[in-house]
């Protein structure tokens, strides 16, 4: 019998979740409180009510649902074309996919087994079993790295820095090909201590790349939607500190690492 996942919402055509044209899936549940989540709908590991405006109308809707693997796969053949014309291929992102790895590890092995290129959303703030479940069938991690610094990641976050150093050293020591992903919020962290660290970890030739994702508000009224509180209101980044982050990370990245898409 093919294992279920809870799904919270697919997008097809996707162009910034790795190389080429992609489908990208979200799942549901993730391990960390991040206090700038622009994706609340998929912290809860359960089904959840949503309510949203659309076409000025108040529509209530159930957030997340379940599917199993090999209709989750006949649904990502549909673009099959797009993936051979593109160099795209199936996304696994959330939430943390990796809570849900028996699901998650018999997509990636269905879909590498038809020929499609595969990659995983990670925190990193994962079990060891997890990723040692999914390796094999994985073409390209997008890891988030979130902040440097221990206690600060632990205030924001809520996650542990060990943990996710480990498990990404563990991913490039094993041969795993990464891109590094940086969630950029001012003030938070764009310190020092984090353009070091990233300098040091963008040497690996392991990391294809690092991107800067800078902090935008458009996510914040979805808190709203599934009935938490607002969030802290972050400072939205100008683009001057956008490229003074770019210039800085410019000089400590090996050359042509640092793929901003701003």
């Amino acid at each position: 019998m093919a294992a279920e996942g809870l799904i919270l919402e697919i997008q097809r055509g996707t162009l910034h979740d790795g190389p080429g044209m992609r489908t990208t899936v979200f799942l549901k549940g993730c391990s960390l409180r991040c206090a700038w989540c622009h994706n609340p709908a998929s912290i809860k590991r359960e089904p959840e009510q949503r309510k949203r405006m659309q076409n000025n109308q108040l529509i209530e809707e159930t957030a997340g649902y379940s599917m199993d693997s090999d209709s989750l796969i006949s649904l990502v053949k549909r673009d099959l074309k797009w993936f051979s014309s593109t160099g795209g291929g199936l996304t696994l992102s959330g939430g943390e996919p990796l809570l849900q790895s028996q699901f998650v590890c018999e997509v990636l092995e269905k879909a590498r087994s038809s020929g499609i290129h595969c990659c995983i959303e990670t925190s990193g703030a994962v079990s060891r079993e997890s990723l040692e479940q999914c390796l094999p069938y994985v073409d390209l991690w997008l890891y988030d790295w979130k902040h440097s610094n221990e206690t600060e990641l632990r205030q924001w976050t809520r996650a542990n820095l060990d943990t996710i150093r480990n498990n990404l050293n563990f991913i490039l020591d094993r041969g795993g090909q990464v891109v590094l992903r940086l969630p950029l919020i001012p003030g938070v962290n764009d310190t020092e201590e984090h353009w070091t660290t990233i300098g040091d970890i963008g040497k690996h030739p392991n990391i294809l790349a690092v991107e800067i994702l800078p902090y935008h508000a458009w996510g914040r009224l979805l808190w709203e939607e599934v009935g938490r509180p607002l969030p802290p209101d972050f400072r939205v980044p100008e683009k001057d500190q956008i490229n003074q982050w770019i210039l800085i990370l410019e000089n400590l990245l090996p050359q042509g690492k640092l793929k901003n898409r701003i």
